[in-house]
């Protein structure tokens, strides 16, 4: 008798709970309306290149809160491709306006917008699906001092508008190495690796601290080494290049100057990888050379001229010899002037270059002990070494002796100079001396004529090549300052012609071009 008892006493209990349950609400909540939202203005697929800008103005809409401060915001990116997921924050601003950063692939991001209200934390969330891609192709590539740290830019080549897209900071816009320590040289060359034999487009980037090869064949700046990998002797740190010259040859043998003074050659051919210094006598005994050497072009066998800063002479390298020998008239004993004694020239050299202008020869410029500027003019290959003409210019350049830089033209054989703003032309045949340019108050840090090796059946590279660059910049505020030109030189004493300029770079130190 007492189960029941209990069982009805639990079933009474729950019916007056349900009944409870029944009785009217007496309104005891507060009630409020929705702030519903809808984001829109942004296109289902964007596609953009590593570098380039980015721009999203969504447009918001809400029933409540008008006030687009009320709110806050966050675009990131989801990479799904890899294990875990990569999530990256982009902006926190409304509206996009992002460098794409995004190392480029095959596969498509999410791109999502995350819009919160402050005070209730409610969100809304939108994505768009965004394709990162890298159009480099041949353009110029520009190293910039900023406050003594070295960025490399890009200008890319856009043929269908024969113009060229500005990539700043290529190397962090493509998630590739951060370069350490204050700029040198940047150069370019077709390259056969010694050690393994592969061929790449190589970029090397030289700080006061190393120099690092970029393999670019992919159009891409991620696969990069030290050149420590790329030398066969050990140097003590700093170790880096101070530029690196190459004929254009199919033997794709390269010069490299490095900080040490020394100059060594790659040949993979011989399995001769840089570092082994020729700048040396066939008895082994080292010396000092200038950071001046010139290479013909094109030239088989191969042929460089240096100048021997100890002994103040010529030297000769050739073919694929591991030293280096004195050069020497070819005309010696046949007769006639002879303008100098190659192994005996006892000045200072200030500048060499080899150039295509009539039919190729080797220009080179010397101060003698009296502060007397002269112009040497070599014919010069592996195996004859002719002066052609060694003239006094400072008897009709008068100022020449405090130029800071010096350039050959390509076309005429014009020797350029520059003397702190203003930039000069000297005519060596016509012995007559204009000013073509001047900069006022700006800085000239690149003063050059850029050698082209490999397109040389492309006018748009002839072009190039025959164009003298200028860069400069404001030394009082060099942010975004930075400029280069490049000129059109006229026949005779002509003003220059601006051909194309470009703005927005820092303080330039070195131009190479990607061909």
């Amino acid at each position: 008798m007492h189960r029941p008892i209990k069982i009805f006493s639990f079933i009474a209990i729950i019916a007056v709970a349900l009944i409870s349950g029944c009785r009217k609400d007496l309104g005891n909540y507060s009630y409020h309306d929705i702030n519903n939202g809808t984001i829109s203005g942004i296109e289902p697929l964007y596609n953009a290149r590593q570098g380039s800008q980015l721009k999203i103005n969504p447009v918001l809409d809400f029933t409540l809160e008008k006030d687009t401060s009320k709110y806050s915001y966050e675009w990131f990116s989801l990479d799904g491709v890899v294990n875990p997921i990569i999530r990256t924050v982009i902006s926190r601003s409304l509206n996009l306006d992002w460098t794409v950063s995004l190392p480029a692939k095959d596969a498509q991001y999410k791109l999502y917008l995350k819009v919160t209200e402050k005070s209730t934390g409610q969100s809304w969330n939108t994505y768009t699906m965004l394709k990162v891609s890298t159009n480099i192709a041949d353009g110029w590539a520009v190293l910039n001092d900023v406050s003594g740290v070295a960025r490399l830019d890009f200008l890319n080549y856009l043929p269908a508008t024969d113009s060229f897209e500005y990539y700043r900071d290529i190397l962090a816009s493509q998630q590739s190495i951060v370069l350490k320590g204050k700029p040198v040289n940047v150069s370019f060359w077709y390259r056969r690796n010694a050690f393994t034999s592969a061929y790449s487009k190589t970029l090397t980037v030289s700080t006061d601290v190393t120099t690092t090869f970029f393999n670019t064949t992919n159009n891409k700046f991620s696969d990069y080494t030290d050149i420590t990998k790329s030398v066969s002797t050990y140097n003590t740190p700093p170790y880096y290049s101070l530029g690196v010259q190459t004929s254009g040859r199919v033997d794709y043998i390269a010069f490299m100057y490095d900080n040490l003074g020394n100059l060594s050659y790659e040949n993979a051919t011989q399995g001769l990888p840089f570092g082994n210094r020729i700048n040396r006598t066939s008895d082994l005994a080292p010396f000092n050379i200038s950071k001046w050497f010139a290479s013909e072009m094109q030239q088989v066998p191969n042929y460089t001229l240096m100048y021997d800063t100890d002994h103040k002479r010529f030297m000769e390298h050739r073919g694929t010899n591991s030293y280096s020998t004195i050069a020497a008239n070819s005309n010696a004993g046949q007769g006639g002037t002879v303008l100098f004694d190659p192994a005996h020239m006892d000045m200072e050299l200030l500048y060499m270059t080899y150039t295509q202008a009539i039919d190729g020869r080797i220009y080179a410029v010397f101060k003698d002990n009296s502060g007397a500027i002269f112009l040497a003019r070599i014919k010069a290959a592996n195996t004859t070494f002719v002066p052609l003409a060694f003239d006094k210019i400072s008897d009709y350049a008068p100022n020449i002796a405090n130029a800071s830089n010096f350039a050959v033209d390509p076309i005429e054989g014009y020797l350029c100079y520059n003397i702190g703003s203003k930039v000069y032309r000297y005519t060596p045949d016509r012995k007559t001396n204009v000013m073509i340019a001047d900069y006022g108050d700006k800085t000239i840090t690149v003063f050059k004529f850029h050698r082209m090796v490999y397109s040389l059946n492309s006018d748009r590279m002839k072009a190039y090549a025959s164009k003298l660059m200028v860069c400069s910049y404001n030394a009082a505020a060099p942010a975004g300052s930075g400029k280069m030109d490049l000129y059109t030189l006229p026949n005779l004493d002509g003003p220059v012609i601006l051909y194309r300029s470009f703005t927005g770079f820092d303080k330039i130190v070195s131009v190479s071009y990607r061909e």
